[in-house]
C-alpha cells in the first residue's frame, strides 16, 4: 500500500451501523483532504485500466499481424526452395534452363533467403 494511503487508513474511524433488515455496515470517517486524495486515486486506477485494456488490445493487433506475416513469410521460403529445386539441374525445368541462368536463379534465391533470415 503507498505510505499516504496507510496513513489514512490509521486516521480513519470506522464503526459498525446496523441498518433496517438487520444488517451491519463499516461507517467510514475521513477528513475532506483524505477523501479528496481516495478519489483521486481511484480516477487514476481508472484511466491506467482503460489504457492498460487499450495497450492489451494493440498488443493483440499487433501480435496478430506479427503472426501473419510470420506465416506468409514460411509460405514464401518454401516457394523459393521448391523454385531452387525446380531450376536446378535435376528439377523439372533442369534441362529448359541455359545451365547460367541457372545458377543465377539459385544464387538469388540463396541472396533472398539469407536475407530473410538476417
Amino acid at each position: 500500500m503507498d505510505e499516504r494511503l496507510d496513513e489514512i487508513s490509521k486516521r480513519a474511524r470506522v464503526e459498525l451501523v446496523e441498518i433496517p433488515r438487520g444488517y451491519t455496515v463499516k461507517k467510514v470517517t475521513l477528513s475532506d483532504y483524505d477523501y479528496e486524495y481516495i478519489l483521486q486515486q481511484a480516477e487514476k486506477v481508472q484511466e491506467l485500466e482503460k489504457e492498460n485494456k487499450e495497450l492489451l488490445e494493440a498488443g493483440k493487433f499487433f501480435a496478430d499481424g506479427y503472426h501473419q506475416y510470420e506465416e506468409e513469410n514460411r509460405r514464401y521460403k518454401e516457394d523459393l526452395e521448391q523454385l531452387r529445386k525446380d531450376v536446378s539441374r535435376e528439377g523439372k525445368y533442369g534441362g529448359w534452363i541455359p545451365k547460367q541462368v541457372s545458377y543465377d536463379i539459385d544464387d538469388q534465391i540463396e541472396d533472398a533467403l539469407k536475407g530473410e533470415s538476417e
